[in-house]
């Protein structure tokens, strides 16, 4: 999936995230529901968020790469 594209079913997001489907929206952008493709597949929530107001894309990289950081997803034991 390129980085503009909107997120659709079938769709492998950062080489590792089946895209499935949509979820319902809240806040900024749109969350979908995925298959993780590493491990035992588990179930994941992706979210696309659309910088709008103004916000600036560096800065949108920035928040999220630390709340990545700070959330590291991995499979719950």
């Amino acid at each position: 999936m390129e980085r503009d594209q909107a997120p659709t079913p079938g769709a492998l997001v950062a080489g590792r995230y089946l895209v499935e489907a949509p979820l319902p929206r809240w806040g900024a952008g749109e969350a979908w529901r995925a298959k993780d493709t590493r491990g035992a597949g588990a179930t994941r929530v992706l979210k696309f968020v659309t910088p709008r107001g103004g916000v600036a894309e560096a800065r949108c990289a920035e928040v999220l790469g630390a709340l990545l950081a700070r959330f590291e997803l991995a499979p719950r034991g």
